[in-house]
């Protein structure tokens, strides 16, 4: 997610590596892993749009568990000539509701677009990991203006009657100079496919 101090999180499917599924028979792969893709998916969709655009912030909530998070590692910023203004490196956490209130005037004024482009997935039981580098965009098709890696935990909770993938916690980072997004986390050409492994 783009840090603006509010780095939009959040995932589309552009690119998917070795994926664990651990208590899934095999025939079951497919259909876990396109739920869990999906509900990244939905988290990238949802934030994205033309300036001007309003967000459908009651599909964000929806995605998210009743104590679902979202953190952020925000980078030192320097102080002015003057000394102010200035902050050390440290880590936001916020609940969706807090999120909207701090992204949703920012995305709502300016043109965004985030996309997930390397994605691995880890299934076990009713729980679920994906590490999702992102790349965020001011218009489809241009080019990337931010790049990071997203950390999302989803669960299927039991008492859910339509037994969806729902995100327990986001953290995310966004690369710098001192710290690219590592080869093997992004897509080996373009924003192709790679093929699960078993």
């Amino acid at each position: 997610m783009r840090t603006i101090t509010v780095t939009a999180c959040v995932l589309a499917t552009s690119a998917i590596a070795g994926a664990g599924w651990y208590g899934y028979e095999a025939s079951e792969r497919a259909r876990a892993e396109a739920e869990v893709l999906s509900a990244v998916e939905g988290l990238y969709d949802v934030i994205s749009g033309p300036a001007g655009q309003a967000r459908d912030w009651d599909r964000f909530r929806s995605m998210f568990t009743e104590d679902g998070r979202m953190s952020l590692f925000a980078p030192e910023r320097a102080a002015a000539a003057d000394g102010s203004g200035g902050a050390p490196a440290r880590r936001i956490t916020w609940t969706p509701e807090e999120y909207i209130e701090r992204a949703g005037p920012y995305v709502m004024s300016n043109g965004f677009f985030e996309e997930g482009v390397w994605n691995r997935v880890q299934v076990f039981g009713r729980m679920a990991h994906v590490f999702s580098t992102y790349e965020t965009y001011n218009e489809p098709g241009g080019p990337a203006v931010a790049r990071g890696i997203n950390s999302i935990q989803l669960v299927k909770d039991p008492a859910d009657p339509n037994g969806a993938w729902k995100v327990l916690l986001i953290v995310w980072d966004t690369e710098s100079p001192q710290r690219p997004v590592p080869a093997e986390m992004l897509p080996a050409r373009g924003r192709a496919n790679v093929p699960t492994d078993d």
